[in-house]
């Protein structure tokens, strides 16, 4: 007897992700799209613009796509559709387990870029300045802020970050507060 697992969340989770990586609005996730959201995010960094953490976070962004590309068996210089993002999602996070590889230095390089005061943490206004990158509402942002602050201390830790994009991108748990990372949908 099989059992059938429903992602069902995981499915709607990155239906969100893939219209916000769409930068070009084709349907199709290409190298550009990786490339232009990395550097329409980039652009909006608080501070001086720090070009190795703009770089890190550019590459990180180009090794998950490459990385999806591959696991659906895609030319390199390839696209993807809805349904195969979908896929190579649930075979590599899900299935292979391989969040760490392959999502993780995204989350990390990401936190980093908006660790405008290097502190190691992300303060509220910080984390706006992420969110309004991804045209996520003040509203929406404070309150996932507040979901993702575990020890209440009014910042977040690159741990808390990190868990909290876990969460998000490997995790089934409709209740888990990761799911605010993009606000809520």
């Amino acid at each position: 007897m099989t059992t059938t697992v429903s992602h069902d969340l995981y499915y709607r989770k990155m239906d969100h992700v893939f219209d916000m990586l769409d930068v070009t609005k084709d349907a199709h996730l290409a190298e550009d799209d990786f490339a232009e959201l990395a550097a329409g995010i980039s652009a909006i960094v608080p501070g001086q613009h720090n070009q190795q953490k703009i770089a890190a976070f550019r590459d990180a962004m180009l090794g998950w796509f490459h990385a999806l590309l591959l696991a659906q068996g895609l030319p390199m210089d390839g696209s993807m559709e809805r349904e195969q993002f979908r896929a190579a999602m649930v075979k590599v996070i899900l299935g292979e387990g391989r969040y760490v590889e392959v999502f993780e230095p995204v989350a990390v390089t990401w936190f980093r870029l908006y660790d405008a005061d290097d502190s190691n943490s992300l303060s509220l206004e910080e984390f706006q300045v992420l969110s309004r990158a991804l045209q996520i509402s003040e509203a929406d942002t404070e309150a996932g802020f507040c979901k993702f602050d575990f020890n209440g201390d009014g910042e977040l830790s690159e741990e808390e970050f990190l868990t909290v994009a876990r969460q998000f991108y490997a995790g089934e748990d409709p209740d888990a507060p990761g799911n605010w990372l993009y606000g809520p949908f």
